[in-house]
């Protein structure tokens, strides 16, 4: 199997991601249902994610598709992994298989074997998008349908996009800005169309409007800490740095307070779906 290295592969990224769970699903549950509804996930149906992270989706899907279908869920990640089977099994669910998968390669699965193909935000962090949707192609079954979520551009997603913003204007940007925009590499829609077109499949991008919300400032500051961007320039800066960086983060989060005293950031992602033509 092609190894690729994850922003996400440290236990301590992973814990991190599963403790903001129910965070993170209020942000996306728009864009998730659309998501699922987008790739056919119904009931017996046999599904595939791609990204599974800590297991979120592969929650959902199963819950969907019942005894009688099938979720194999997928990460380049194993700290990820390994978070997502705790999920699955405090979850008390027994129609989820984890599997070790660089989504460039999607190496030992059968072609023609999946109904449906989802991936919530995990396409940006694929090295080779070409090869991946080669794969998705070649896994689905005849009009086998696919859902897939990316974030729009960084400038649209403030709640995500917020500290790197602070980081980078007051020169305490201590990682590549490769890095920090990953997460925004496929926003020009119309490309990521022609990519998924190029692949053999039918194809068309929709944008969803998300949004997240917190009812303090303590709500806001502790969202920015479930960001990997925050960890990452937080874990990279020394100490005085760190604080006049939490500092002037916290300045920046006035701009989205509210009347009432809550935080609001809007954001929007992409869904990008349709069906396998061969």
């Amino acid at each position: 199997m092609t190894e690729t290295r994850s922003v996400f592969d440290s236990p301590e990224t992973a814990a991190r991601w599963r403790a903001n769970a129910e965070r993170r699903a209020r942000f996306v549950a728009p864009a998730t249902e659309r998501m699922l509804d987008a790739a056919g996930v119904v009931a017996g149906a046999r599904v595939l994610d791609l990204g599974t992270g800590t297991g979120d989706t592969a929650l959902l899907a199963a819950q969907r598709v019942g005894p009688a279908g099938r979720v194999v869920a997928t990460d380049v990640s194993e700290a990820m992994l390994q978070a997502a089977a705790e999920t699955v099994a405090a979850a008390g669910l027994t129609n989820v298989e984890l599997q070790r998968q660089d989504a460039s390669a999607l190496a030992g699965l059968e072609p023609d074997s999946f109904d449906a193909v989802i991936a919530r935000f995990s396409l940006q962090f694929v090295p080779d998008l070409a090869a991946a949707l080669a794969g998705i192609q070649r896994v689905l079954k005849p009009g086998g349908r696919f859902g897939a979520l990316v974030w729009a551009a960084a400038e649209r997603n403030p709640f995500l996009s917020l500290s790197a913003a602070v980081a980078r204007r007051t020169g305490r940007l201590p990682v590549p800005e490769a890095q920090v925009g990953r997460p925004f590499s496929l926003a020009d829609g119309a490309a990521l169309v022609r990519a998924a077109r190029a692949a053999g499949l039918e194809a068309e991008v929709d944008e969803i409007p998300v949004e997240a919300r917190a009812r303090d400032q303590a709500g806001a500051v502790e969202g920015m800490h479930s960001s990997p961007t925050t960890n990452l320039i937080l874990d990279a800066l020394e100490a005085a740095e760190r604080e006049a960086f939490e500092a002037d983060l916290v300045a920046e989060l006035e701009r989205y307070r509210g009347e009432d005293g809550g935080y609001v950031f809007p954001g929007v992602a992409l869904l990008l779906s349709g069906r396998n033509l061969a």
